[in-house]
């Protein structure tokens, strides 16, 4: 996930295109590749789909739920890529963290 100032994409991450990245470069390339290369490693990143929120807290209670509340004060849930809403807040609240125990 990336939140910006006004919407937020989620994105999928391929740990396998980074490994192959990284063992493809020598030590000293990698070294040469951060000052040289801003971009990284874009390509283990793949576009899933963009949303018009404005996050102000999110955790991650699984790899496949999001919960986050939003700047209305609405307090959110995403499984895959299908938002719902869980309730409306009467104050600000921030998520702090998720204990399954």
């Amino acid at each position: 996930m990336l939140a910006l100032e006004d919407n937020f994409y989620l994105l999928n991450f391929n740990n396998d295109i980074v490994v192959n990245y990284l063992s493809s470069k020598e030590p000293s390339d990698l070294a040469d590749k951060v000052e040289d290369d801003d971009d990284g490693c874009e390509e283990a990143f793949q576009f899933v789909d963009e949303y018009q929120e404005v996050i102000t807290s999110g955790l991650w209670v699984s790899n496949d739920c999001f919960v986050f509340s939003n700047s209305k004060g609405h307090i959110h849930y995403m499984i895959g890529q299908k938002t719902m809403k869980l309730s409306n807040a009467d104050k600000r609240q921030y998520i702090m963290g998720y204990d399954g125990k």
